[in-house]
């Protein structure tokens, strides 16, 4: 399977993680929070994905394998609500997790974009 038909799929399962959890609304905030916050931020960097050469995808790849599990971890470990002094609760670490994950994500892109227009 070429990699625009995978980030296609992975399209589809970003919007239907959102529309499951917007369908479960606060019943179930401590899931659908997260899944919301980073569909957003996932959403455009999978549609500029679409049209970037494979060894930029390939690098974000490599990124990702390695940042997703740990913001995983983070999010299986936080509190649920906001408990201690910090401040620090799920909906929190998710939106701090997923804006770095695009700032990353954006300086890789733009890092190889530049290192492939030296070639």
């Amino acid at each position: 399977m070429s990699y625009r038909k995978k980030i296609s799929a992975f399209i589809g399962i970003v919007l239907l993680s959102i529309a499951i959890s917007y369908y479960l609304g606060p019943k179930y905030s401590y899931v659908s929070e997260p899944l919301v916050i980073w569909g957003v931020v996932i959403l455009p960097l999978l549609l500029l994905m679409l049209f970037l050469p494979t060894n930029i995808i390939a690098s974000l790849k490599k990124f990702s394998l390695i940042y997703i599990p740990v913001v995983i971890f983070l999010l299986a470990v936080a509190p649920t609500s906001n408990t201690d002094i910090y401040g620090l609760d799920r909906e929190l670490i998710a939106w701090f997790t997923s804006t770095l994950f695009l700032i990353i994500s954006l300086l890789i892109i733009g890092w190889k974009s530049w290192k492939l227009r030296g070639k």
